[in-house]
């Protein structure tokens, strides 16, 4: 440290008050410390937290040096400050080590060291032994909030109704399956008004979900083996007959539930507010699901796009009753009528995304023919489900349950008229068969350690159906088989890093058929198992370390580093599965991503890219701008890779 930054660095900790200081526990020094030689000088770090918009200081803002573990193997526990009225904050006796340095404040987005934007990666502060930085800067973004209010179609507060933002920024999925993050819910109060805060800069799709959960009158006779066979179809919540349903109305034949949020939450059955009604005709009227400002579905709906500290006001809802049609059917299985099964009908946008669980319309149960009715649906595009998947334990050494799965899906159409003759044909699941593979001399594993972790590899994207885990079985000569699952893509997501510090053991490749399995997935046909996968531990662990620099060779911080499958053709054409690592510099534009042996094209880029670079039109730009390298097993180092920012479309 210069003499001039030290300086700097013991004026500014004289101008302004010691921060609140949190306890703190020093480990005592040992008999060899206190009779040794003289120790090096303990370093401090000093900096300031700032409006990143505004460049003021923000006062009492709570700072957090992590916990770490220095050089020497000594470890260095967590202490928290708060800032001065001047931004500043101050921490003593720091010793070397790589720290998370995180911060919050109301108001405000939490932040953290090396953050550039809101939406992004905080880097560790990596300190030598007596190091005092004197200049560190931590910047916050102002959270985004977003308020409205819910009117009727007279003009009259809703209140005690749920309203979902959707957050559509793009996630990594297994497959093409889903665009959007959890929702967040809201409920209005007495004055029909709702508010989100603590929001990222993006752009969000605000909603009121309607689900209609309805049942036959004839539920309030189900025995216990029948309750069984409705949970085991995806009604949990109903565990004692009419009792569990709550209040209800009567609508023929049917029991509406009038309270509650539905089996997952996040939806608001509105017709506990503003009742359905039934004319002398015995059409039905009810309140559809709404995206703002009154789209039917995502796609028709207008986006709020938020900038930090953006306060959008006067996302209002006027809600207004439709004719609503019924939907009614009969449910078959392999060997005839299917009878208490639960019937999921979802709108097409919701299905196989985690929406399934918020923006379900509606569920009902078989009678004793297979026969099901949905008397309240509005119009639009809908896929049918259905499932049998009988429960057992994630881990355990008890057989797979004997009884098949069944799935069942369906697409259909609401316009003009009801719908009266549907058939929905429940298919035998399909089984994932195969083996796990050890390579190498570490100490191996119980083979129920390997179960956890593969029901969450074949989990496929029916989240309504998934509240438990996927059971799976390992047994002795670790050959492995999942319960029975339904038609469509998987990819084994499986982490680069298995337990490593507790097993030894890294997860390097899933095959069929000498096809890797994280680039070409599997395609499971109805009632057709799929075997031969081969599922490959090693015993060393593969990272790639490498530097980004600029056009000078000084090194880059403010950039992202991207790894994706050089076979991009057939990447691209499975639907970029989530295959790819990203990486953020340091703060000496040095890198280091876990990874699987094989070979890729590394690229640095923008780090404000990173929410939207895995598109097909981005990827094939960048693969030819791209660096090509080969990754061997145990491979932690590559000092001579160096990486200059490209620019992308």
């Amino acid at each position: 440290m210069t003499r001039i930054a030290l300086a700097v660095a013991i004026t500014a900790a004289a101008a302004f008050a010691p921060p609140l200081r949190l306890a703190r526990q020093t480990p005592p020094a040992s008999s060899a410390q206190q009779a040794g030689p003289a120790q090096t000088p303990k370093g401090f770090v000093l900096g300031r937290v700032l409006d990143a918009v505004t460049n003021r200081p923000i006062p009492d803002a709570l700072v957090t040096l992590g916990a770490t573990t220095g050089g020497r193997g000594v470890s260095h526990p967590a202490e928290s400050v708060l800032t001065t009225s001047n931004g500043y904050f101050f921490f003593r006796e720091v010793g070397a080590g790589a720290y998370p340095l995180t911060v919050q404040a109301p108001g405000y987005l939490p932040g953290g060291y090396g953050q550039r934007r809101p939406r992004g990666v905080a880097a560790p502060l990596a300190l030598a032994e007596g190091e005092r930085p004197a200049d560190l800067t931590l910047r916050l973004w102002r959270e985004a909030t977003v308020s409205g209010m819910v009117r009727d179609e007279q003009g009259d507060p809703v209140s005690g109704i749920g309203v979902t933002l959707i957050d559509r920024v793009q996630i990594e999925p297994a497959t093409r399956t889903s665009s959007v993050l959890p929702v967040r819910l809201a409920r209005t109060d007495a004055d029909g008004a709702y508010q989100f805060v603590g929001l990222l800069p993006g752009e969000y799709l605000v909603s009121i979900a309607s689900r209609v959960n309805q049942f036959p009158a004839s539920i309030g006779d189900a025995d216990a083996a029948a309750l069984d066979r409705i949970r085991n179809s995806g009604v949990s919540s109903l565990s004692s007959g009419l009792r569990s349903l709550g209040p209800t109305v009567r609508l023929g034949d049917q029991l509406i539930q009038t309270t509650g949020e539905g089996n997952w939450g996040g939806s608001n059955a509105l017709a506990g507010v503003l009742p359905m009604t039934m004319g002398g005709d015995g059409a039905v009227s009810g309140y559809p699901t709404l995206f703002f400002p009154s789209a039917l579905s995502p796609a028709q709906a207008t986006p709020i796009r938020l900038s930090a500290g953006d306060d959008r006001r006067g996302v209002d809802f006027l809600l207004k009753p439709v004719t609503l049609r019924r939907v009614a059917g009969r449910l078959e299985g392999p060997a005839g009528p299917l009878s208490g099964f639960a019937v999921h009908l979802l709108p097409v946008y919701a299905a196989d995304s985690n929406l399934e669980r918020t923006h379900e319309t509606g569920v009902t149960i078989t009678g004793p023919d297979g026969a099901f009715a949905f008397v309240a649906v509005p119009p639009g595009d809908y896929v049918i489900k259905a499932w049998r998947l009988q429960q057992s334990l994630v881990i355990g050494t008890d057989p797979l349950p004997a009884e098949s799965t069944l799935w069942a899906t369906q697409r259909l159409t609401v316009a003009g008229q009801s719908l009266t003759n549907v058939v929905v044909s429940a298919k035998t699941g399909s089984t994932i068969r195969g083996r796990i593979v050890l390579d190498g001399t570490a100490t191996p594993l119980q083979p129920q350690r390997f179960q956890t972790i593969l029901s969450v590899a074949f989990e496929p994207p029916w989240p309504l159906a998934f509240g438990a885990r996927l059971s799976v079985r390992v047994g002795a000569s670790l050959d492995f088989a999942t319960q029975g699952l339904p038609p469509g893509t998987y990819v084994p997501l499986l982490p680069n890093q298995f337990n490593a510090s507790a097993t030894g053991w890294y997860f390097e490749s899933a095959m069929r058929g000498g096809r890797d399995l994280l680039v070409e997935p599997l395609l499971l046909e109805p009632a057709t198992d799929a075997t031969d996968v081969v599922i490959t531990f090693a015993d060393r662990r593969t990272t790639l370390t490498g530097s980004v620099v600029d056009a000078a060779g000084r090194p880059e911080a403010a950039a992202a580093v991207v790894l994706f499958p050089a076979a991009v053709g057939p990447w691209i054409d499975h639907g970029l599965p989530a295959i790819a690592s990203t990486s953020i510099p340091a703060s000496q534009g040095i890198f280091t991503v876990d990874i699987r042996p094989g070979d890729y094209f590394i690229a640095a880029i923008d780090e404000a890219r990173l929410e939207d670079w895995r598109k097909e039109p981005t990827v094939r730009a960048l693969a030819t701008q791209a660096t090509r390298v080969t990754i061997a097993r145990g491979e932690n180092s590559r000092p001579g890779l160096r990486l200059i920012p490209i620019r992308v479309p």
